[in-house]
């Protein structure tokens, strides 16, 4: 049955009563064989098991007639019975053809089984058949994976009888409401052959009543059938074939102008660019193809120089409706049978079915991307394919309703006993299948999400980019995806190398949320920096981040403020030093320095900050100590030009002459803890009090840049060694050094706010009037009065008190 995927051929005889002898039978089916007419071989040599039904032989031919009238279930029991003979060697494709019935039944356990008995038994006689069931024993494997996911959007069901009949119905095309298809119910009414012979017809079927359709077209005994229509309606293209054998058609394609009554016209045979003499061409179907502005007829044809046994081949047609020679679509041809090409346009796809691909056994239904492929080749899942034959699948709209003719268990049997025959018209509803994907990306050093990356969908079939999503403030990107389909996702971001992730919705059939986590690489140091309120140590919002690349300070590589977090990222080159400045408005600017020039990998480098608060009155008091008769000594002026920052310098020096000093003459346990005492003065009270002079001034700088008009109240204390007169001036000389410092901060910033007023200073001098009564004034104990700890405390000044004006 060379051409079982084009139409069912069933011709009957009445000769059977006439043959009363064993001879008799084998002559009949014999014959029939000869003449290619199965149903009547499987016929005949049933008769003759009546008179011997153990007959290896005859159960074998009966066993043949069967499979090629596919009558699964009668070839499979009789090559069993040759099989499990005693003469079963003598026919060593027994096993082979009862391995492919129980295939093409869907029994993989008993297939598998004798595949592997073939192989094992019969490796090496049929290279050909060999390498069939290494295949096939690949497919089977396969096909029980794809049978556990089935296209659950399916809605399939048999149509019912107002367009099936018992004999073959197929090939069925929607046309706004009318569906076009091809039927076997029809007789020769003019013949030479022994008995009338099934032809086809074309058929319309709306509003579930079928109807032949009018016009000339279907007025002759051959075979009609293979409806397609051009871009514009007016004309139909169809296959008119004719008997060879009892089984055997041949094909050509012809076209017919469609009247303005909406019946075909006679039609005319189209020329050798499509059709080639003594060859088959058929199951035409056009398409438009929109980069070429032409309409493209595809069809089938076993012609010489194929890839196989049946071809699909294409040509493109110009707009006066003449056709380039056909060209074999070489890309879906296989050595097996291709077939029934059709191309839906809603989805770019194209449909056909083949023997000679994975499968579920028989011909199954496959697609590819494009108007003429070059991508990947996909298979439909059950239940659209099954172990039996699935043929002329067509589409109306975008995958939402189908049609395909297929002889599966549940079709149709013309000869119910022998449970074989015929083809019959499937429709398929498809639920609607709604894919949503997200694509997050994510940093692939510290597995977080990542902010701010574009990612592109393309669709691999097309190159289209099909949707862009640049996320800001989110990591997550979200897209509409089609089913069957095969996708690029294309992720970008600043500072990072660009990734690309391929995937497809091939096995995908209902509606489901898909996530696709993206982790991208970058060559930079990440940072992140965290500000926090120095005094609470709770997170500070509200910070501006400036990084400075320290190579190039006038150029901040970052200025970021942060409203709602205290937490900034960042991206440093590496091999480079930086510096961050961490400001907020009433805080102390607080500055960091990252080097990295000699790092050589990537990583993360985190860096808290912790911002003091400005607020003046938290430096208060502040006290500023003094060597002894500094500055200026035996000076009787109440001014100096001596800035406390030298005298600071030079007093520190002293430190171990002090200590000295006062260590003179003592005993050691009352020397060690003098020394500690002087030493802890010097470091504590000494270096201390300049640092939160320091301090001081930044924050008071950062009072009046606000806009605060300030008043400090500045005292300056003395020892009570000298004179009370020349105290009350040292102490305003002291006053006057520190007044002075405070000049000569950053250039003399605060000499403009003193000048306008925003600043006043006001000098409490007091000399030793407050000083300590217990600190010695006696000249002659220098120890007491100038190196002891009670009297060095005594020389100093006091910011005491600030306050707004």
């Amino acid at each position: 049955m060379r051409h079982i995927y084009l139409i069912i051929i069933l011709c009957f005889t009445s000769s059977i009563a006439q043959a009363q002898t064993k001879r008799a039978y084998i002559k009949a089916a014999e014959k029939a064989v000869a003449e290619e007419n199965h149903y009547a071989a499987l016929t005949y040599y049933s008769e003759v098991l009546d008179f011997d039904e153990a007959d290896p032989e005859v159960n074998y031919q009966v066993a043949e007639a069967a499979r090629k009238f596919a009558a699964y279930d009668i070839a499979a029991k009789h090559y069993g019975i040759v099989v499990d003979s005693l003469v079963s060697d003598s026919f060593p494709l027994a096993v082979f053809h009862l391995a492919d019935m129980k295939h093409r039944l869907g029994q993989y356990e008993e297939a598998t089984n004798y595949y592997n008995l073939y192989i094992a038994e019969y490796s090496g006689t049929d290279e050909y058949y060999e390498a069939q069931a290494v295949a096939a024993l690949e497919h089977i494997e396969w096909a029980q994976g794809r049978l556990e996911n089935p296209d659950r959007s399916a809605n399939m069901e048999l149509m019912d009888g107002s367009i099936n009949s018992p004999y073959s119905d197929f090939g069925a095309l929607k046309v706004d409401s009318t569906i076009y298809y091809s039927t076997m119910l029809y007789e020769e009414l003019q013949t030479t052959a022994e008995l009338p012979r099934s032809i086809s017809k074309l058929h319309t079927y709306e509003s579930e009543v079928s109807a032949l359709l009018e016009g000339s077209i279907n007025t002759t005994d051959q075979l009609v059938a293979h409806t397609t229509f051009n871009q514009s309606g007016t004309m139909m293209y169809y296959t008119v074939c004719d008997y060879v054998t009892a089984e055997d058609i041949r094909c050509d394609i012809y076209q017919s102008v469609i009247l303005e009554d909406g019946s075909v016209a006679m039609g005319a045979k189209l020329g050798p660019e499509i059709n080639m003499d003594s060859v088959t061409n058929t199951q035409p179907h056009l398409a438009y193809d929109e980069a070429k502005g032409q309409e493209v007829l595809y069809f089938v044809s076993d012609r010489a120089g194929g890839k196989g046994k049946l071809d699909i081949y294409y040509s493109h047609m110009d707009s006066d409706g003449n056709f380039a020679p056909a060209e074999n679509l070489e890309y879906l041809n296989t050595a097996e049978n291709e077939a029934t090409p059709y191309y839906n346009p809603a989805a770019n796809k194209l449909y056909f079915s083949s023997d000679g691909r994975q499968g579920l056994g028989g011909y199954d239904i496959y697609y590819a991307e494009g108007i003429l492929p070059t991508g990947t080749v996909e298979s439909l899942r059950p239940p659209m394919n099954s172990s039996y034959h699935e043929l002329y699948y067509t589409v109306d709209g975008i995958e939402e309703e189908a049609y395909f003719s297929s002889n599966r268990d549940g079709a149709t049997y013309l000869d119910p006993e022998k449970k074989a025959c015929c083809f019959d018209i499937y429709k398929v509803i498809y639920d609607e299948v709604i894919i949503d994907l997200d694509a997050i990306t994510y940093d692939a050093f510290t597995k977080r999400p990542l902010l701010e990356a574009t990612v592109h969908l393309v669709d691999v079939a097309t190159g289209d980019t099909v949707s862009t999503v640049y996320a800001q403030s989110d990591s997550s990107h979200v897209f509409k995806l089609r089913r069957d389909t095969e996708y690029l996702l294309i992720a970008e971001r600043e500072h990072y190398n660009t990734v690309e992730v391929s995937f497809n919705t091939n096995d995908i059939s209902k509606s489901e949320q898909l996530i696709e986590r993206i982790y991208m690489t970058t060559d930079k140091m990440q940072l992140d920096v965290f500000t926090f309120n120095d005094r609470t140590k709770e997170e500070l919002e509200g910070v501006t981040l400036r990084i400075i690349d320290i190579t190039d300070p006038d150029n901040p590589i970052y200025l970021e403020t942060n409203d709602v977090g205290n937490d900034f990222h960042a991206y440093l080159e590496l091999g480079k030093k930086y510096k961050l400045e961490a400001a907020k408005f009433g805080f102390v600017t607080e500055t960091v320095e990252v080097d990295l020039r000699d790092v050589t990998e990537p990583g993360l480098i985190t860096e808290k900050m912790y911002l003091e608060v400005f607020d003046i009155e938290d430096y208060m008091p502040v006290s500023i100590y003094f060597d002894n008769d500094q500055p200026d000594p035996r000076a009787k002026t109440t001014v100096s030009s001596a800035v406390y920052g030298n005298l600071y310098d030079n007093y520190v020096r002293e430190k171990q002459r002090f200590i000295k000093k006062v260590a003179r003459r003592m005993t050691p346990d009352v020397k060690a803890e003098a020394e500690r005492d002087i030493a802890a003065f010097f470091e504590g009270d000494v270096a201390g009090g300049y640092e939160r002079l320091k301090r001081f001034m930044r924050a008071l700088k950062k009072e009046l840049e606000l806009g605060r008009s300030l008043e400090i109240a500045v005292k300056g204390y003395t020892s009570p060694l000298a004179e009370t007169k020349y105290n009350l001036a040292l102490g305003q000389r002291r006053v006057a050094s520190v007044k002075n410092e405070m000049l000569a901060y950053q250039g003399g910033l605060f000499k403009t706010y003193l000048e306008n007023g925003q600043l006043i200073i006001t000098d409490i001098s007091f000399g030793e009037e407050l000083a300590n009564k217990a600190v010695s004034d006696n000249k002659n104990d220098q120890i007491g009065s100038i190196y002891s700890v009670g009297a060095s405390r005594e020389r100093k000044v006091e910011i005491v008190s600030i306050k707004d004006q």
